[in-house]
Parts: structure tokens; sequence; C-alpha cells
């Protein structure tokens, strides 16, 4: 976070969750400095995922936070799957990101590297598929907190048809051997899909009639709104004009649309109005 943007991470995380133009993202303090998060369609509708996304360890982040409820779910599921008998945990799950994609290299678990011995500044190791095929990659260290498989992870998603938001779990079979071997034991294509609601979607139009707005210092001080880019175009509200807001009381409060010609958003503004409404 700098001043009031977030900024290193976002990308990552938006991607991640397959967030996309017209989405809504809402977020609720829980405390300190940590964030519960809900993403919400066009519709305004909450998104529905096919199972609980994981947040992408790549290089750039801290290994050492304190996962959410949904990581550590994750995480005794993982442990469920690998050999209950041994006290060392053989298996991690990895998310496929247009990030990790396009720099060839994905984030690798810091406890999992400690727990297994995997403790050297470079390591060569392989990533191995269902049918026992092998890629040739690596394992970096990056400071004193952070791995990264940093080749070979593209040309392994690639070669088996792994895609954006899909989901992969591999198990570590070689222990001793000089060259570490990962393989591919399970994996979970992505499926983001909206829930319906009534009144969400005009039936007519197919455009989305609700819009969220809200109020800021700066726009209770100039009197003025900015409505969503999105919500403008689709519901073809581009030209300025006079409009009517009307509250749950049923009172009309008479203001005008503009656009702003330095950004060319649609705004509202009304003298005070929008600040009295």
């Amino acid at each position: 976070m700098e001043g009031n943007r977030l900024t290193q991470g976002w990308k990552e995380f938006v991607e991640a969750h397959d967030l996309r133009v017209g989405d809504f993202v809402v977020f609720r303090h829980e405390g300190e400095m940590l964030f519960h998060v809900t993403a919400l369609g066009p519709s305004c509708c909450e998104i529905q995922y096919a199972q609980p996304r994981r947040h992408e360890e790549d290089e750039e982040s801290n290994e050492t936070e304190v996962p959410s409820r949904s990581e550590k779910e994750v995480d005794e599921n993982v442990k469920t799957e690998s050999d209950q008998s041994s006290p060392n945990l053989n298996c991690f799950s990895r998310s496929v990101t247009a990030s990790n994609l396009s720099r060839d290299r994905v984030g690798f678990p810091i406890n999992f590297a400690k727990q297994n011995g995997l403790n050297k500044e470079r390591q060569e190791i392989f990533l191995m598929n269902e049918e026992g095929k092998t890629w040739e990659s690596e394992l970096k260290i990056w400071g004193d907190c952070r791995l990264s498989i940093v080749r070979g992870w593209t040309s392994f998603c690639t070669a088996n048809k792994l895609e954006v938001g899909d989901s992969c779990t591999f198990r570590l079979l070689q222990k001793t051997a000089e060259t570490p071997v990962f393989q591919l034991c399970s994996r979970t294509k992505s499926e983001r899909k909206i829930q319906s609601a009534e009144g969400c979607i005009d039936d007519k139009t197919g455009g989305n009639r609700f819009v969220k707005l809200t109020p800021t210092p700066n726009s209770l001080h100039d009197g003025k709104q900015h409505l969503p880019v999105s919500f403008t175009r689709e519901n073809r509200l581009i030209n300025p004009g006079k409009i009517v807001l009307v509250d749950k009381n049923k009172a009309e409060w008479s203001m005008e649309l503009k656009v702003d010609k330095s950004t060319g958003l649609m705004y509202i503004i009304s003298g005070n109005g929008w600040k009295h409404f």
C-alpha cells in the first residue's frame, strides 16, 4: 500500500481471482492490516468459485504471512493426500496465473523447502506429469525467505494444458536423489460463474441496471459524483442531460449528468444537491 493506492501484489491478486473490468471488490476491515475481500460481478451478485482460491505465493510474496482460513484448509487437505505416516509434508499446490506464465517462474513454499532439505541457493529439479514425462527446471532462493521455480514452468503448463485460474498439486517423489522430482498428482480447472439473482439483469436489454456509488470527502465537497464507465457505457449514458434520483421515500432529486472533459467519465452534479441527497 502506497498512500491510498494498492500497488505491489494487486495485479497478481486480480489474476488469481479472475477479476474482470466491471467487477466490484468489497473490502471488509478485520483489524490491523487484514482485509476480508468479496468479489462481485457487474450485476452486483457475488462471484462463485469452484473451490477456495489460494493467494499466489510468487517470488514477490512474503512466505511468512499467517495464512487465511481458506489457505489453512487447503494445507490440511494437502496433508491428507500425502503420506500420513510421514512427519514431512510431501505435497504442495500452485495456481496458474498470467503473471507466472509470462515470467516463466512460480513461487515455491519456503516451509516445504526447509522441511524437505531443499535449501541450496540454486538446485536442479524435474517437473513430472501424471504419465511420467519430465521437464527440466530449477529451484532458486531469493533472499532468506523466498523461493521460486525459475524455468520450465511455462513449458510444463503449456504441454499439460494448464490454463490461467487452474490449480495443481505436486508430490515430491525423490528426497534423497541428486535431482528432486515433483510429480503432478492432481489438478483443478477454473470454473468462474456469477450467481444469478432476480433483478440483477434487465431481461429486455441484458444490460446492468444497478450501480454502486461510494461518496468520498472530495465528492461531497465538490458536489459531484463520478459514475463507473462500465455502467454508463452499457446503459448508453454518454450524453450530458437532466437526471432524477429517487430515494427510498420516493422523493425526487433533480440533478445533471455531465462529462469530465479531462477523463471522459460521466458524473452527477447539482450544487449541494448531491451532498444533501
